[in-house]
């Protein structure tokens, strides 16, 4: 049987129909939550958010097409004529339930389903996976998540949306309290599974870096027999954070664990310049199972397998790109191929993302990095502010503008405090690898506060501008303290939605 016939989907959800369909053996397109993306022929399921219900656009979702609707109000039926509804206890849970089901047909299809976790990273992870895996001459076909759908209702999503035959499925799993990833992985159960790092996000729903990582660790429990786990070790020059050994001794019977970094349990390891930060970021990458590694670690001589053009900002980008190879390498793509894929990528939207206003000479250069922000990532995004270098090897002005960083809880003033120390570092008369940032602009109750704080025991305030609480002409007070040929570095929260001071920098430089 067909799993998209409207019989199958009803007979797995445990659904019982209003109006039901005329032939129980028409096949469905999919599934869908949002008429306004929705494909003529798909399924419409019916969500509940804070601001919106899904029952109430029954009728626009038929008149787009809709096969049928799957809904958990029977009395929302009544409001339209036009199609058949299954009705089910919980519209949320049903599409779990699909998911789940449609798990076991792509593995019958030989679909390898990978599934990338972690505090930061997973969505450039994900991104960098899916372009190597489908780069030539191996071209192998697969999909990955859209955007950032990483929760209980991206993550079933993202496997439903996968082709039947297809070579792979990359799918994030994210989490914001305890128990999430068990919950997800469970309904994923990745043949491959990526941690990429370990670090204080959400620390305020968890409490400590270490209930954290055990988070992370636990998408383990979910790897199919004879899988693979890929995680970040230890990294001398890299400021991220593994999964502590102890928390993957319990591992499912068959699974091998690949780990990446410089501590001699690492399997890859990467060779950089440290004092080189243009780009691209020349890498080369070590196997310590190739026959012509030796002692890497001790600086034995020995053959990289690859050298990799990485044009990423970011040493953290390193990091993401080192499990991209692992994953690349476990389905036999040429490492060739890899090198090559790799130093083709291009920046993912919102994730260190450059992006070039007005022209040369006149205009600067935004690194749009405000999709979400914790104190590991902002660290690693200042670093890589703090070393930038222009495309025509001068050194530009430095300006980061730093949002509030949320979901912190008890600890978010001490947090924002130590970004501030961290920050405080970059200055042109300390830093000994010439890193420095030359202006930080604050926004928020906490960055203008205590990251500033911070910031003054060290710094002027001529290098300091803060704004409490975001208004209208925020943007256009950013913009004015801009001059051409800067570089400016936006973080921040997704609540804090930095990136609607771009049109102002538009404005002014174009």
């Amino acid at each position: 049987m067909n799993f998209w016939t409207l019989g199958n989907l009803a007979q797995i959800s445990g659904g019982r129909w209003i109006d039901a369909p005329n032939d129980a053996a028409v096949i469905a397109q999919g599934v869908s939550t949002d008429t306004r993306v929705l494909s003529p022929g798909s399924v419409f399921v019916a969500l509940r958010g804070e601001n919106f219900n899904g029952h109430d656009y029954l009728g626009p979702a038929f008149e787009t097409g809709a096969v049928a609707a799957i809904i958990d109000d029977p009395g929302a039926a009544g409001a339209t004529k036009n199609g058949s509804c299954l009705v089910v206890d919980d519209t949320v849970a049903a599409l779990q339930t699909l998911a789940h089901a449609y798990r076991d047909v792509l593995a019958a299809s030989g679909t390898h389903v990978v599934a990338i976790t972690g505090s930061n990273g997973k969505t450039t992870t994900r991104h960098l996976i899916h372009q190597v895996l489908s780069a030539p001459p191996h071209r192998l076909r697969g999909t990955q998540s859209p955007k950032s759908f990483n929760n209980h209702i991206g993550v079933p999503l993202t496997l439903l949306g996968a082709n039947v035959g297809d070579d792979f499925v990359a799918i994030e799993i994210g989490t914001n309290h305890p128990g999430e990833i068990v919950q997800l992985s469970a309904i994923v159960r990745p043949d491959t599974a990526v941690i990429t790092c370990v670090g204080a996000a959400h620390i305020g729903h968890f409490g400590s870096r270490e209930a954290i990582a055990r988070e992370k660790a636990s998408i383990s429990r979910s790897i199919r027999s004879d899988g693979l786990l890929i995680t970040c070790g230890a990294w001398n020059n890299v400021a991220v954070r593994g999964v502590p050994d102890e928390l993957l001794d319990k591992l499912p019977d068959g699974v091998r664990v690949i780990r990446h970094g410089d501590h001699a349990n690492c399997r890859y390891r990467a060779w950089f310049d440290d004092l080189k930060h243009d780009l691209p970021q020349v890498i080369d990458v070590f196997d310590r199972q190739h026959p012509q590694v030796r002692d890497v670690a001790h600086g034995d001589t020995a053959a990289p397998i690859m050298r990799v053009d990485l044009p990423m900002l970011g040493r953290h980008n390193i990091v993401n790109a080192l499990s991209a190879i692992a994953v690349a390498r476990e389905f036999g793509v040429a490492d060739d191929a890899i090198a090559w894929a790799l130093c083709r990528v291009t920046d993912v939207p919102g994730r260190m993302q450059r992006i070039r206003i007005g022209s040369n000479g006149r205009g600067v250069t935004v690194i749009q990095d405000a999709y979400n922000a914790n104190p590991d990532s902002t660290i690693q995004a200042c670093n890589a502010l703090a070393s930038y270098q222009a495309g025509d090897g001068h050194t530009p002005r430095r300006v980061l503008v730093l949002g509030d960083m949320f979901e912190l809880g008890d600890r978010s003033v001490q947090l924002h405090k130590e970004v501030g120390q961290s920050i405080s570092g970059f200055n042109r008369n300390t830093d000994s690898q010439g890193r420095r940032i030359d202006l930080v602009v604050l926004i928020g109750t906490h960055a203008s506060e205590h990251t500033a704080g911070a910031l003054r025991a060290h710094w002027s305030d001529d290098h300091i501008a803060t704004f409490a609480q975001w208004s209208e002409d925020v943007p256009d007070q950013v913009a004015q303290l801009l001059v051409p040929s800067d570089v400016v570095l936006l973080k921040g929260s997704r609540g804090m939605q930095l990136e609607r001071i771009i049109p102002a920098i538009k404005a002014r430089f174009e």
